[in-house]
């Protein structure tokens, strides 16, 4: 299992704490982390943001000009993203989660644990899928690496595709073999 100490030394967790929620969600996130394995793509450095939906917003309207993709929380049922940079070494690499809390307060305990997982789930599934391919992809120049990662990891897809659904399936599919099946199952069947 993942050192919560050392995982935190990697990852900065943004949270107000000065309320019953920040409170809650600390303890569902140390839940998360203490059950997560140790596996090598939980070392990377990263930065969890738990926020109200105008914040982060602002945030990422702030920081369109820095990343590629910029998460739309525009809609109310969108209430997490990771955005995520995957290099050859841990050391290149590096991943920002956006949790969206305003209706928090009214999910259980297990909805909350699946979010934040299916957040990690994604970068680690990426981690994986990227350490498989790169014999394939270093023979690339970075534009064709670009399009095959898209290609394969399917994460640029429009919401509603079919691409999309197959990303998000293997996503949960990471989140199931790390050990969140019951809280994957709880996220999906709201």
């Amino acid at each position: 299992m993942v050192s919560k100490s050392s995982y935190y030394k990697n990852v900065k967790v943004h949270l107000d704490q000065n309320h019953l929620l920040g409170e809650r969600i600390q303890s569902l996130l140390d839940n998360v982390i203490e059950r997560l394995p140790n596996e090598e793509q939980f070392q990377i450095k990263g930065i969890m943001g738990f926020s109200l939906r105008e914040q982060a917003l602002d945030f990422w309207n702030h920081m369109k000009n820095l990343v590629p993709i910029v998460p739309d929380f525009i809609p109310a049922d969108r209430d997490g993203n990771c955005t995520y940079s995957i290099a050859k070494t841990i050391e290149n690499s590096f991943f920002l989660i956006t949790i969206i809390v305003n209706d928090l307060d009214e999910r259980s305990d297990d909805y909350i644990k699946g979010l934040i997982t299916h957040e990690i789930s994604e970068m680690s599934y990426a981690w994986i899928t990227v350490k498989k391919e790169l014999p394939r992809l270093e023979k690339l120049k970075p534009r064709a690496q670009e399009v095959m990662l898209t290609r394969i990891l399917k994460h640029d897809y429009p919401i509603g595709s079919k691409e999309h659904q197959e990303h998000e399936d293997s996503v949960n599919q990471e989140a199931v073999r790390l050990g969140f099946e019951n809280e994957i199952k709880e996220l999906e069947n709201l």
